[in-house]
């Protein structure tokens, strides 16, 4: 009988690069979350975007534009990118195609 060896994840080898990795993109995310939050029409002060952050004032109205208007958007658009991401995820697990796209299944 031949010894054969069992197939070894890489996570299970380098953990910490996995942990590294996704530590990276945490980071990257929340600083252009950050970014996102302080730049636009009006570009908000990072001072005051982290005090409209920590302790809300109704009378300043940059605390307003970030609690009523750039934060929901930030919401939004991570749920959106989060289903794009699912979608994608699923679309190549389905047709076993890692380049498959929306015209493979005809969907253009």
């Amino acid at each position: 009988m031949l010894s054969q060896s069992l197939p070894t994840s890489s996570f299970i080898l380098y953990p910490y690069r996995y942990f590294l990795g996704l530590l990276g993109l945490t980071l990257i995310l929340l600083s252009v979350a950050f970014l996102h939050i302080s730049l636009g029409a009006k570009n908000i002060p990072w001072s005051s975007v982290y005090q409209a952050l920590t302790a809300f004032d109704h009378a300043n109205s940059d605390h307003n534009i970030i609690q009523t208007i750039r934060i929901p958007r930030l919401y939004v658009s991570l749920i959106i990118g989060a289903a794009l991401a699912i979608a994608g995820t699923l679309m190549q697990a389905v047709s076993h195609n890692p380049l498959a796209d929306p015209g493979l299944l005809g969907v253009n």
